[in-house]
């Protein structure tokens, strides 16, 4: 933690990540409007007193939209992660403690997954799903899954070779025992680390599914699609369209500022007292 709080970056990360946190928690004492809430008497105002970041085309508060949005952005980032997240680390826990020809063989399917660009790969299968949220929460999911299956296979084939395994498995304690005492609580940090990272890749997919219409219906208040209903009134209202691509990134810059320093700190290859 000393190590942690002593680099500026963490700070600011830090300070991008908890603001994030606030707007999912309490959306609901901070949107002085409801977000569905049609004022055609307001149609694309201006950011005013009243509305601090402006309306958009049906005079409904951006500032309020934004709030709830984050709910949807970060629901969507988040499962699609965990889910990633538990079918990959099983998968890499497995194909890596195992070895042999299961390895080769689960972890070239894992090598075609991994080849094709993350955004490509969620436009197929949101096609192949249909679109809306389960569609968008399964492309992140089975994005996510070559990475963390990757990742934790890695670990695995380090953690394994160690002594301490090896002294388990001459005192006869069988597998499972060794997977859960000796080689999952090794390679949980890299884990959590690459967590974080995913997590800022898995918004802003979520976030580009959204704008390309193939999220949540077009009405959710998701930052992905008031950013493309706002693209149409970019010369007249840009406020429509600027404030939530300023928040998409602000939440992306945060979290991979936290991965990366999360990695620094808990890696002794990366660590320096900068």
């Amino acid at each position: 933690m000393r190590l942690f709080f002593r680099r500026k970056l963490s700070l600011v990360g830090l300070g991008c990540v908890i603001l994030c946190l606030i707007m999912i928690v309490f959306a609901d004492l901070l949107a002085p409007y409801d977000p569905q809430q049609i004022n055609l008497n307001q149609v694309l105002a201006p950011p005013s007193t009243s509305h601090i970041f402006g309306t958009d085309e049906l005079g409904r508060d951006v500032w309020s939209r934004i709030l709830y949005g984050s709910r949807w952005t970060f629901l969507i980032g988040l499962s699609g992660v965990a889910f990633g997240l538990v079918i990959g680390g099983l998968i890499g826990l497995i194909s890596g403690y195992l070895g042999g020809l299961l390895d080769d063989v689960v972890m070239r399917f894992i090598d075609v997954l991994y080849a094709f660009p993350g955004m490509i790969l969620a436009i197929i299968i949101v096609a192949v799903a249909g679109p809306g949220l389960w569609g968008v929460i399964l492309a992140i999911g089975v994005f996510s899954t070559s990475v963390f299956a990757r990742i934790t296979r890695a670990s695995v084939l380090e953690v394994k070779s160690e002594s301490y395994v090896e002294a388990a498995r001459a005192i006869g304690a069988s597998s499972v025992w060794i997977l859960r005492r000796h080689i999952l609580v090794n390679i949980v940090m890299p884990i959590i680390v690459m967590a974080t990272t995913q997590l800022a890749q898995a918004v802003l997919v979520a976030a580009s599914l959204g704008f390309l219409g193939l999220g949540v219906p077009p009405s959710t208040p998701e930052w992905g699609a008031i950013l493309s209903r706002g693209r149409a009134f970019l010369r007249e209202a840009p406020h429509v369209t600027v404030f939530p691509g300023l928040f998409i990134s602000v939440s992306v810059f945060g979290i991979h500022i936290m991965g990366d320093v999360l990695r620094d700190v808990i890696d002794p290859r990366y660590r320096t007292e900068g």
